[in-house]
């Protein structure tokens, strides 16, 4: 059982480290941090926007399109969640959004390399084509779609889910982001991230306690 998992059983508060979700462009320089979950998901904590301003965060809006974008879960991430393999997990997700919606669906698969990823095949380009929703288990690339006003549907456990909230049932009606509380929401991710050198000052920790 993994060490997640025990303390869920168990009742047990735990802290979760993984990627942060702003300002990692060349480096992943922000580890986000959070209690008792995987991802920050709990309410909106209203935050000033110092930090969020240091982060040179790429908030283009997109005009939305009508193909609906899949982003499939890899094998590490199906290996964590008990959703069968990517395949098997594709498979039964489009056949699901064909009950909702007759609109073209298209398939992101992640490029292998970060470099191919920041540079000549980016989510942004995958987004900005034609996209009415993007439908994913749990990506970073829920975040980014949400930067750009294009709403997700997370079948996952998501940060996404206080502004993107949405089910595979509301998919053909999917409404636009909010954009005050996408800025509210921001500012609170922003502060739910650090870099190794603020953990190791307790800046971390005195900022979520």
């Amino acid at each position: 059982m993994a060490p997640v998992e025990q303390a869920q059983r168990y009742g047990l508060d735990y802290w979760y480290i993984d990627t942060g979700y702003l300002g990692n462009h060349k480096r992943k320089s922000y580890l986000r941090v959070c209690k008792n979950s995987i991802h920050a998901s709990g309410a909106i904590v209203d935050r000033s926007r110092d930090r969020l301003d240091s982060l040179q965060v790429n908030t283009t809006r997109i005009q939305r399109g009508d193909d609906i974008l899949i982003v499939p879960p890899d094998v590490k991430q199906a290996s964590h969640w008990p959703i069968g393999t990517p395949e098997s997990w594709l498979d039964a997700t489009m056949q699901t959004i064909k009950q909702h919606t007759d609109r073209r669906i298209r398939i992101r698969q992640r490029p292998p390399s970060r470099t191919v990823r920041q540079s000549t095949d980016t989510f942004l380009h995958a987004v900005a084509d034609n996209v009415h929703a993007v439908v994913t288990f749990v990506s970073g690339a829920c975040v980014e779609s949400v930067l750009h006003d294009v709403p997700v549907i997370s079948l996952g456990p998501s940060a996404c889910v206080q502004v993107s909230p949405w089910g595979i049932d509301r998919i053909d009606q999917v409404p636009n982001i909010d954009t005050d509380l996408k800025e509210a929401w921001m500012r609170h991710l922003s502060y739910c991230q650090f870099t190794e050198k603020e953990m190791r000052l307790g800046q971390a920790w005195r900022i979520l306690n």
